[in-house]
């Protein structure tokens, strides 16, 4: 499957493979390709929960999920260059998502600043805590103006 983005009179051309509905990231272990499976269920599954429509799309090479009505801040997920054991999941660094996080959740995960939580790439991870933080995430807008 070939994504094409415009940028300015360029066009970017990126190459995923779509493994069961999908977006993997190239050039990624399968530990993390499955990872990232993972954690794109759990963007559906809260999503769902919650009622909160979601569109799949491609943010800085990445795969993203983002709520057209505005109600959220994209969530999405890469691994951090020099780091074949961790995924992350990515929101906007103008956030206090991950800060809330760190609060909510200190010892569950390892955090990149403000920007990102690292889930293992194997092993058990706590997914009522990320399906939480993702929830969150969705909500993002919404919760703010309430």
């Amino acid at each position: 499957m070939t994504l094409r983005i415009g940028i300015g009179a360029a066009l970017l051309h990126i190459i995923y493979t779509c493994v069961w509905g999908h977006l993997i990231m190239p050039d990624t272990t399968s530990s993390i390709d499955h990872r990232l499976s993972e954690l794109q269920a759990l963007v559906r599954d809260a999503a769902a929960d919650g009622a909160i429509e979601i569109s799949k799309t491609v943010k800085w090479g990445q795969p993203s999920f983002v709520t057209p009505n505005g109600e959220g801040t994209t969530v999405r997920f890469g691994q951090p260059k020099g780091r074949d054991d961790i995924c992350a999941v990515y929101v906007h660094c103008q956030t206090d998502l991950v800060g809330r996080w760190r609060s909510l959740y200190p010892d569950a995960f390892e955090y990149e600043g403000n920007r990102a939580v690292y889930v293992p790439s194997t092993g058990d991870i706590n997914t009522e805590a990320l399906s939480h933080m993702i929830s969150m995430a969705l909500r993002y807008h919404a919760s703010k103006k309430a």
